[in-house]
């Protein structure tokens, strides 16, 4: 056999060898075998806390816990947290005060509609009772038994990085009109932590948010873009879904004009030039991650997905944010990018191994390459 033929069939047998072992790097490993991001904090069988049993096959529920520590959301001191199956989160005054259980609208109609302040993880039609057979089943300890699917888990007393946090967590659950394939399924995360603050009536009890996502695979409805306190077309480029933090403050009316007000007669009048209070018209700021983003985009297998960006951390899937002294800090509309490497190349998770692995495929390709050479001359040798 010629000398060139051996030559190139020893490379190219060296440089098979080297991609399979170049390509053996471990991916970054999912937390269980549903969710595909690492943002997600769990127990060690399940989210952490109870099933909030009311959620059970049920839907557009809302629940009220006592919070663990007062919460100053926007200057305002809140005692209660009020959770909705769709998504939300509202701070409330007591563990007794209600919610409304709005979705499918921008932040700013979404806390004017509730007449509340809230947080939406993802203010979308959720539904817990529509869960697939599968799924059912795996609630009596089939599948890979980690959890309870189509539930909303909350832990009020729990602790990250040593700090006081309340963790609530959408579990598995699908949108509700049930137009998509049944299995497709939502995990997301809310966790309110705890920060070193002063006593007071609203200076202090601040506290991080992180909004944390671990598989957004049914994109099934949202707010429409050109008009967003209307519902979308199912998955269309029209479509957007509520997540971040709103603000909300009331209407009040103007005071009397000073020579109208009326006093006991034991105090003197008021002044005629007495400032007079304006009114002030209710109103709504919402602080939006992902208004230009089209739902779509948003999915596990979309252009831009959400366990595949970040804001304020490295960990993919993971959006922090904080509330100090009553105003927001850092949430910031998010600036959505394609997948990084991460699930078909070179990554941090590469990294030493990967380089590892490259070393020994070119080591292997000069072997095969010098194999080839000496072979060649042997039989060369022998034809003399």
């Amino acid at each position: 056999m010629p000398a060139l033929p051996l030559i190139r069939r020893g490379i190219v047998t060296a440089i098979v060898a080297a991609i399979l072992v170049s390509t053996a790097a471990p991916a970054i490993a999912s937390v269980n075998s549903r969710d595909q991001s690492e943002a997600m904090r769990y127990g060690a069988s399940a989210p952490l806390g109870e099933v909030i049993a009311d959620f059970t096959d049920a839907d557009d529920e809302t629940d009220t816990y006592p919070a663990p520590w007062p919460v100053n959301f926007f200057g305002e001191k809140f005692e209660g947290l009020c959770v909705t199956s769709n998504g939300g989160v509202y701070p409330v005054a007591t563990s007794s005060t209600d919610c409304a259980d709005q979705y499918d609208e921008d932040l700013a109609n979404l806390a004017l509609g509730s007449t509340a302040p809230l947080i939406a993880v993802l203010a979308a039609d959720l539904d817990p009772g529509n869960c697939d057979a599968a799924r059912i089943a795996q609630r009596d300890g089939s599948g890979d038994g980690f959890g309870s699917p189509c539930n909303v888990y909350i832990d009020t007393t729990a602790t990250i990085d040593g700090r006081d946090a309340v963790v609530i967590t959408w579990y598995r659950i699908s949108m509700f009109e049930d137009e998509n394939d049944e299995t497709l399924e939502n995990t997301f995360q809310l966790a309110l932590i705890k920060l070193p603050t002063t006593d007071g009536a609203t200076l202090g009890f601040d506290f991080d948010l992180e909004f944390n996502y671990g598989t957004i695979r049914d994109g099934e409805d949202g707010y429409g873009a050109a008009d967003p306190s209307e519902e979308c077309e199912s998955l269309t480029a029209d479509c957007r879904w509520g997540i971040g933090i709103a603000s909300y403050t009331p209407a009040t009316s103007a005071s009397a004009p000073a020579g109208d007000a009326v006093t006991p007669a034991t105090e003197e009048p008021a002044p005629a030039d007495a400032p007079v209070e304006p009114a002030v018209e209710e109103s709504a700021v919402g602080y939006e991650f992902f208004a230009p983003t089209e739902v779509p985009n948003m999915l596990d297998d979309g252009a831009t997905p959400l366990i595949s960006n970040s804001l304020g951390t490295d960990v993919l899937g993971r959006y922090t944010c904080g509330m100090v002294n009553g105003a927001a800090v850092g949430c910031d509309p998010v600036t959505m990018q394609a997948p990084q490497l991460a699930s078909t190349g070179m990554n941090d998770s590469f990294l030493p191994a990967g380089l590892l692995a490259l070393f020994v495929a070119l080591t292997m390709v000069g072997a095969g390459a010098l194999l080839a050479r000496n072979t060649a001359m042997t039989a060369s040798a022998a034809r003399k």
